[in-house]
This record gives C-alpha cells, sequence and structure tokens, in this order.
C-alpha cells in the first residue's frame, strides 16, 4: 500500500482490522496521495463496509497465501494478479484509467481509416490526409494534460 501511494498513485483493497475488543472486520479501504504544488503533502482515505461475498473471498485468498498455496498470484497495487504463463493478463487490471482510455482511442484509428476506404476514400492523398488527421486527433486527445 505505501509504496503505491508514495508513487502518486491511488490503491484499494479489502483490508482486515482488529477492533478494540479483539474482533476484527472487513472494510474496503481507499486511499489516495494529496498533492499541493506538485508535492505529496498528505494522504486521504475512505473505507466502506465490505460485503459479505467480498468478504468470504478475500479470507479465502488471504489463507490461500499465508498457507503458501497462492500459485501464481500475487499482490499488485491491491490487486491480485498472476504471474508465469498467464502474466500476460495482468497489465489490464493494473493499468491507469487513462491509458484503457488511450488505448481504445488508438484502436479506432485503424478502424476509422479502414472505414473511410471502405466507404470510397480511396484516393492515395485524400484517404492519406485523412489517416493523418485522425492520427493527429487521436494523439491529441490521448496526450496528458494536467487540469486547470
Amino acid at each position: 500500500m505505501w509504496s503505491t501511494l508514495k508513487a502518486g498513485e491511488p490503491w484499494t483493497a479489502l483490508v482486515k482490522k482488529r477492533r478494540k475488543n479483539g474482533d476484527h472486520h472487513w472494510l474496503r479501504a481507499n486511499a489516495t496521495p494529496l498533492v499541493r504544488h506538485g508535492q505529496q503533502t498528505g494522504y486521504m482515505s475512505v473505507c466502506i463496509k465490505a460485503s459479505n461475498e467480498e468478504i468470504a473471498t478475500a479470507e479465502g485468498l488471504y489463507r490461500d497465501f499465508r498457507e503458501g498455496n497462492a500459485g501464481n498470484r500475487q499482490f499488485h497495487k491491491g490487486l491480485i494478479v498472476r504471474s508465469g504463463l498467464a502474466g500476460w493478463t495482468s497489465p489490464f487490471l493494473t493499468m491507469p484509467a487513462r491509458w484503457h482510455i488511450r488505448s481504445t482511442l488508438l484502436l479506432q484509428v485503424p478502424a476509422l481509416v479502414g472505414a473511410a476506404w471502405a466507404v470510397g476514400l480511396a484516393g492515395g492523398m485524400a484517404l492519406l490526409g485523412f489517416s493523418g488527421a485522425v492520427a493527429a486527433l487521436s494523439l491529441r486527445a490521448i496526450t496528458k494534460r494536467p487540469c486547470t
């Protein structure tokens, strides 16, 4: 959790907390770093009660990790990800939301160019110009800009 927050990224996971009387309870914890003038100044955390289904799943996972039966599963930024041969799927789970949006936009470029070609925009320079415009607009849309 702390390495994720110190890297400037939000973290969320189920957390098992102990009460003052010794009992425990499960919470879904969400934490995010607070940044002022480009510097991290603290952290904000919001917790909500975990559902019974989330608790049952988490208890099974925690038991597997405690007993060494986690197999090719590991923790990454509060998520359970796979390693080994199935590890190629993990970047899709851990990818920031902005990259989900960017990858969707980038996948649309060849689809739009193909559609333009299919409807008859086959004149060499016209298709090239359209392709360039679509690529330029997509790149502009995915460029990270600070909030104002």
